[in-house]
């Protein structure tokens, strides 16, 4: 029984991250399922926007995904693409 509990938490809390625009810095590093440590070297190293309440930190969620876009890696067949481009003109 312990365990269906601790799962039903486990869903409801995600079901919360997914819905709110703005994150807690704790709940940011839930969301990515990163150490709240790593969260906060993140942010001390200006790797992602956030906003400063006091001694909080927040993240908007559309930031969450910039973060998580911001160094795409491209695929075989786009680099191929790209030096195809490149030689064609």
């Amino acid at each position: 029984m312990g365990i269906e509990k601790y799962l039903i938490q486990e869903i409801k809390q995600v079901l919360l991250l997914q819905s709110k625009e703005v994150l807690t810095l704790k709940e940011f590093a839930l969301y990515l399922g990163i150490s709240i440590e790593t969260a906060y070297k993140l942010s001390s190293k200006r790797a992602l926007t956030f906003y400063r309440q006091g001694k909080h930190l927040y993240v908007k969620r559309e930031d969450v995904i910039a973060f998580l876009l911001s160094n795409p890696v491209k695929s075989i067949s786009e680099i191929e693409k790209e030096v195809s481009k490149h030689y064609n003109n």
